[in-house]
């Protein structure tokens, strides 16, 4: 069994070494791993390294963490497995993994991972880029106008931090508030399924109602199957946004074992917030 207080402390203490041999002035240990500080919400005395830069007259108090999760490393790619490999059409190449063009930027992984389907919407993306969230342990799919080729994550000279990636001869820059992405409208696909802890069990499907921002462009389709085949989807528009609280009542005879909704935007104009929805249903018992 790994002793994961044992193996902090002694990171912290190679931390610290380290410091001093590749930095001018002095570091240590702060006894507790700041533990003191924190309990008494002292910032002086929180950290669990401190130390001074030659020539700089501010202290450093730096956070020094190994070892969270246990002795085994924790998979962050798992939720994306089915992307990897899967029988549906498209997936990593693996031998794109040593290779493919990748940074990290405002606490988010992205990574250029080519053309991919994923196997539980069937749904393929062309020139698709992986976007892990360190904040939010969530996974995205994104796909620009122009497939980035080679990222870079940099601070401008007025240390405001700046994202750009190159594709085919030209640079572009990911930032602002834009709804075009160079000249092409920025579209959006949230896709999800409700079995409602019974999928083996029909259900009378009654009403949807859903939240966004008001003045909201996206439209809400739905689906309604008893199993994931692609063919046996029928998506059907059932309403707009624009009011922010949205309530639907799904078509009279709305009845399957699941229901597929889609929230979709293609607005040049707007960009929109989705908060969340709630299904009515009546479950039908077997007789």
């Amino acid at each position: 069994m790994v002793n994961v207080k044992r193996k902090g402390n002694n990171f912290e203490r190679e931390a610290a070494e380290k410091l001093k041999e590749n930095l001018d002035g002095s570091w240590k240990r702060i006894a507790g791993s700041g533990a003191l500080g924190t309990n008494m919400q002292e910032p002086l005395l929180g950290g669990d390294l401190v130390g001074k830069i030659d020539a700089f007259p501010k202290t450093f108090r730096l956070e020094a963490k190994v070892g969270y999760g246990g002795a085994k490393p924790e998979l962050l790619s798992n939720a994306i497995g089915r992307q990897v490999y899967n029988d549906a059409g498209s997936g990593i190449i693996g031998t794109t993994f040593d290779s493919l063009p990748a940074a990290t930027h405002q606490y988010r992984y992205y990574a250029s991972i080519g053309t991919i389907t994923d196997d539980l919407t069937n749904e393929t993306i062309n020139d698709a880029i992986a976007v892990y969230d360190f904040q939010q342990n969530d996974w995205w799919n994104y796909k620009f106008a122009n497939r980035p080729t080679a990222w870079l994550s940099y601070k401008d000279t007025s240390g405001n931090e700046q994202f750009i990636f190159g594709g085919g001869s030209q640079c572009y820059q990911i930032a602002g508030t834009a709804t075009s992405d160079n000249g092409t409208p920025i579209e959006t696909v949230i896709e999800g399924v409700v079995h409602a802890t019974t999928p083996d069990l029909d259900k009378e499907w009654r009403e949807i109602t859903a939240s966004f921002n008001p003045g909201a462009q996206a439209k809400i389709q739905v689906a309604f199957a008893d199993t994931f085949t692609r063919a046996f989807k029928t998506w059907v528009d059932i309403g707009d946004t624009k009011d922010g609280v949205v309530n639907y009542h799904f078509p009279q005879g709305s009845r399957s074992k699941l229901l597929f909704w889609k929230v979709y935007d293609n607005s040049a104009t707007a960009r929109y917030n989705f908060y969340g929805l709630t299904i009515d249903y009546d479950l039908v018992q077997r007789r």
